[in-house]
């Protein structure tokens, strides 16, 4: 539905070669697929929805909307943004608010023309429905809160009924609980209208809980692509596997042994087995296990782990209740071990615990690779 090949992009600056904001990027969207675009500020996932909706154009690349060529710079095809199909939603929201909603929804459609009025009520109607503002016509648009200015851009997004939705951070706006309400709703409503939706955004947990695959962006270039569970679990490199997540554990270690699934190694912690390495391994080569803090299984008042591989005896530093959960830091041969668990787990300061971490958790990377943070 939405192909986008060998895109490019260089803004230009005081040196003579410009700074690269999308280098080579190429993605292919299915019908009614959810995609993510997720990256810090400045690796290049705006600048690329901004080429696809026409506000950029690129320096070289392709991209299609289905069987249509909306860009090509050696074909000298470049569609003005009315004309390639595609409803966008800004973070601002960009409401107008000397308009009242059913204005907001309705300009558009009149200035397009070719629409009755009864045609562009009716569309009016559809579109408030699709985000519940039924009822909400004549509300001024200073009246609304956050959640309802976000519908009413979203409102006016579907109207039109394109063939690809972009949205631009359109979340980080609103507080924390509307942000999660807005999450569910916005993708049970794109699945609903089988939309092909391209996203962009720096919020992982949105990248996580909204897509049907994520493109993690750094520099410009896409460094991994993949479904949530596979960019989480099975990160292509240290920066892939830091910046999905927080606190990451990393721990150096030598290998033991190593065949087709499994991998032994050997840690100041002890020895260490891991599976699906990102890279092959033989005996003696140095490797990073990452550890994330929920992957831990926290042992209290009893060693079901004591003396087994993978596993750690720790003494507890801090430990934070955050009502969902536990987070603790734990001290290990000098060495301190971030940690997630439970609610229902009391962890005291000083208490000797044992963590165990399963293979299929741990996160093997060559010691080529390095965590930041």
């Amino acid at each position: 539905m939405l192909r986008i090949r060998e895109l490019l992009k260089t803004y230009k600056t005081t040196s003579l070669s410009g700074v690269p904001a999308v280098a080579g990027v190429s993605v292919e969207l299915r019908q009614g697929e959810f995609y993510t675009l997720l990256g810090a500020s400045g690796c290049g996932k705006t600048t690329t929805l901004r080429c696809v909706a026409g506000l950029e154009k690129p320096d070289a690349g392709e991209i299609f909307i289905g069987d249509t060529l909306i860009y090509s710079s050696e074909r000298k095809i470049s569609l003005p943004t009315h004309k390639r199909h595609v409803g966008m939603v800004f973070q601002s929201y960009a409401v107008w608010p000397h308009m009242n909603v059913f204005e907001n929804l309705a300009f558009p459609l009149i200035a397009k023309g070719g629409l009755s009025p009864q045609a562009v009520r009716e569309k009016v109607r559809e579109a408030l429905k699709l985000v519940q503002l039924n009822g909400y016509e004549d509300r001024p648009a200073p009246f609304l809160s956050g959640g309802q200015q976000q519908r009413v851009a979203l409102a006016r997004a579907l109207i039109y009924e394109p063939s690809v939705l972009l949205l631009d951070e359109p979340l980080s706006n609103l507080d924390a609980k509307l942000r999660s309400d807005m999450r569910f709703e916005l993708k049970q409503l794109t699945r609903r209208l089988n939309l092909t939706t391209l996203y962009v955004t720096h919020d992982q947990l949105e990248a996580l809980s909204l897509s049907d695959r994520i493109a993690v962006m750094n520099r410009g270039v896409i460094l991994q692509e993949g479904t949530p569970q596979e960019i989480y679990r099975l990160p292509a490199n240290s920066f892939v596997a830091n910046f999905i997540g927080s606190g990451m554990n990393m721990l150096e270690a030598t290998v033991v042994a190593a065949g087709d699934s499994r991998v032994q190694l050997e840690s100041r912690w002890g020895p260490f087995e891991c599976i699906r390495p990102t890279v092959d391994f033989v005996h003696g080569d140095k490797a990073l296990i990452g550890i994330r803090p929920e992957s831990f299984e926290v042992c209290v008042g009893g060693h079901a782990h004591e003396g087994s591989s993978n596993t750690v005896e720790a003494r507890v530093e801090v430990a934070t209740f955050t009502g969902d959960g536990l987070e603790f830091q734990a001290l290990a041969d000098s060495k301190l071990i971030r940690g997630r668990t439970n609610p229902w787990i009391n962890l005291e300061i000083g208490q000797q615990i044992y963590l165990h971490c399963p293979p299929e958790r741990c996160l093997l990377l060559s010691s080529a690779e390095s965590f930041k943070g």
